[in-house]
């Protein structure tokens, strides 16, 4: 995802402030989600945009203060496929303030949900929204809460950081919700999936 390395003004992409993939895991997303990317230089604004599975997604843009973040709101929702993961990238139309190219490197995988929530076993709290900022706290209050909007086609997903997660009462859950586990305590922005023992990455669901 990151590109070229700036040895020539290329800019380059340093961070994210959506979920990023780090391993096998693939980014995990709200279809009304904002992504803030980061380089390394200045940014122009001007036909920056996103691609996902190799198609440009119809974007309003706008930079952070320094013109180096850019926040990129789809016009519509991002295009939500159930099945599959999808490929997102910025496109090469993005260019510093001196007119050099972006080049895109290889992309993330990415899975866009109709409905996201996020649970945190330590800092949630049950009356949360369930948002990045005030997860939930407990996977049955979570999926109690998201279970009425997974009807029909459309896609959702609990976003779980590291943890233990205590399980009283039988669950229900809908065929289409989807859990991914192994998010980092700290930050929510690195997620680990690689079937290893990686503490505090670990989320275990267990019962009473």
């Amino acid at each position: 995802f990151n590109g070229a390395s700036n040895s020539t003004g290329i800019p380059k992409v340093v961070s994210t402030d959506f979920i990023v993939n780090t391993t096998l895991a693939p980014v995990v997303i709200s279809k009304t989600q904002i992504l803030g990317v980061t380089f390394d230089i200045p940014m122009s604004i001007t036909g920056c945009t996103v691609t996902i599975n190799g198609n440009a997604i119809a974007t309003s843009v706008t930079t952070s203060t320094d013109k180096k973040t850019l926040l990129f709101k789809p016009t519509t929702a991002w295009d939500v496929n159930l099945l599959n993961l999808q490929n997102l990238e910025i496109s090469s139309n993005c260019k510093n303030e001196s007119g050099i190219a972006y080049v895109p490197g290889s992309g993330v995988s990415v899975y866009i949900a109709d409905s996201l929530l996020y649970v945190d076993s330590t800092a949630g709290n049950d009356g949360n929204p369930g948002t990045m900022q005030s997860p939930m706290k407990s996977l049955q209050a979570a999926i109690t809460t998201i279970s009425p909007s997974c009807t029909g086609s459309i896609s959702c997903a609990l976003a779980i950081k590291g943890g233990t997660y205590i399980i009283s009462t039988n669950i229900l859950m809908p065929f289409n919700l989807s859990l991914f586990g192994g998010f980092d305590p700290a930050d929510w922005k690195s997620r680990r999936a690689d079937k290893t023992s990686l503490a505090p990455y670990d989320t275990i669901i267990t019962d009473s």
